[in-house]
């Protein structure tokens, strides 16, 4: 997502089916200039139909003149089987409803 319309899109989309969540810093580092840092968080999402997820995730950002220039998200799992295809439709999906 580039820019402030698909961002929001993209955010509001997604926590529609987020009940609850939250994020503990597990690791944190930061270049010199503290312009770049990489943060590990353990994340658990609840999702409105009850579910619970668990997993960690690392974040990528960067700034430029004091504000975020880039922020990037890395998990350290990947959907496998139906939830895999279950994603896949749903990007789907949501990629041609919006257009």
């Amino acid at each position: 997502m580039k820019g402030k319309d698909e961002i929001s899109e993209g955010l509001t989309w997604s926590f529609k089916s987020v009940k609850e969540f939250s994020f503990t810093v597990v690791n944190y580092f930061e270049n010199k200039s503290s312009t770049t840092a990489s943060v590990e968080m353990a994340t658990t999402i609840e999702l409105t139909n009850g579910t619970k997820q668990s997993f960690k995730q690392v974040f990528i950002i960067e700034t430029k003149n004091g504000k975020i220039s880039r922020c990037q998200a890395f998990q350290t799992y990947g959907p496998h089987g139906v939830l895999k295809v279950i994603l896949a439709a749903t990007r789907f999906i949501r990629n041609n409803t919006l257009k």
